[in-house]
């Protein structure tokens, strides 16, 4: 009979690191121990803040959790980027996953969310009270290696094999970011918030296992005038297997609306001549609506998957093109002034990063 101590169990572990206390307009680094394999990790903000303002302000759409943290990174022991993620990509991305968009509770005039908070989401304000009032919150998010958005997830933990710690990086954002783009009512906001991480691990007995690379990164291009086939060039690393698109206003940064989305055409063009994907933004909307557990529309926002049902073995080999480009046209009325944006979440699946 075969020992019994030989099995490996595989059941998911978890750890956390050492928490921290927010730092405004910072870059907080959260080391990795070595010797795990990891199957994700969730980051949680949590505390109060009070902000000071003469006239009411117009809150950030997007929620706390974006208004106080510009980036998540994971760095390898290389110094290889392997995630680099904003907040409202990662809550858009659990909607369209399980149709939970990661909600966050807070409780205005309080330091404590005690029984009754009041729930937000991704596409819901948060509120404050008076000037000076403290808002109690509570916000998480996950980040993860597991490719969740096919149908392979086991194919990219992430096993940290070095004896060199991989680090996680929280960049922040000013407290008084809670106010919307462009506003200015809020002349200074304190808080206590902590930052916590919690590992996500498998055994470590899985380090032996060649893993490939989920990569998840981001670029964001400014808009000063109508597109008309405007190509943004896209990463030849490896294989794409899909683009998170939100498009805003320059004004506010709001998003578009349905009618401008029905004019925003994208295209994929691989070598400057074959289209791979030829869609409006309010196309991909509604395709992510009747193909995942999204149950409503996230204005402006959208998923250009390009595996075939989920099969991760699918995705587009980016690699074997000499130039792949987004090509996009945006309608005439959008506000151009501020500046609009194009934000463009990129999926790669990599073999081995040096």
């Amino acid at each position: 009979m075969a020992n019994e101590n030989s099995n490996i169990v595989l059941s998911t572990r978890s750890s956390k690191l050492q928490s921290k206390k927010f730092q405004e307009s910072n870059s907080m680094n959260f080391p990795v121990p070595a010797g795990k394999v990891l199957k994700g990790f969730i980051v949680q903000l949590k505390g109060y803040f009070a902000p000071t303002f003469a006239s009411a302000p117009t809150l950030n759409p997007h929620g706390i959790f974006d208004s106080l943290v510009n980036a998540i990174s994971f760095v390898d022991d290389k110094g290889n980027v392997i995630k680099k993620v904003t907040p409202e990509w990662m809550r858009f991305q659990a909607r369209h996953l399980v149709g939970n968009p990661a909600p966050e509770y807070y409780k205005t005039n309080s330091t404590t969310l005690g029984n009754t908070p009041t729930k937000g989401d991704v596409t819901t304000p948060f509120a404050v009270g008076a000037s000076t009032q403290n808002v109690a919150f509570t916000t998480a998010l996950e980040v993860s290696f597991e490719n969740k958005m096919s149908t392979d997830w086991a194919k990219t933990f992430f096993a940290l094999k070095s004896n060199i710690a991989s680090y996680i990086q929280i960049d922040t954002k000013l407290l008084k970011n809670i106010e919307k783009a462009g506003g200015s009512n809020i002349t200074a906001c304190t808080g206590d918030i902590d930052v916590e991480i919690q590992l996500i691990e498998a055994p470590m007995e899985m380090q032996a296992i060649d893993f490939d690379i989920w990569r998840q990164s981001f670029i964001k291009v400014a808009i000063g005038s109508q597109l008309n086939e405007y190509p943004i060039e896209l990463p030849r690393t490896g294989k794409i297997q899909g683009l998170r698109l939100a498009l805003s206003h320059g004004a506010g940064a709001d998003r578009v609306n349905m009618d401008l989305a029905s004019n925003t055409r994208i295209k994929l063009v691989a070598n400057g001549r074959e289209i791979i994907r030829d869609v409006t933004l309010l196309n991909l909307i509604y395709e992510n609506m009747t193909k995942r557990f999204q149950d409503d529309l996230i204005p402006g926002t959208a998923y250009l998957s390009l595996l075939n049902n989920s099969d991760y073995n699918t995705a587009l080999p980016a690699n074997q093109y000499s130039r792949l480009d987004l090509v996009v046209s945006t309608d005439s009325t959008m506000t151009y002034s501020p500046q609009a944006s194009l934000e463009i979440g990129i999926d790669e699946i990599i073999k081995s990063l040096k």
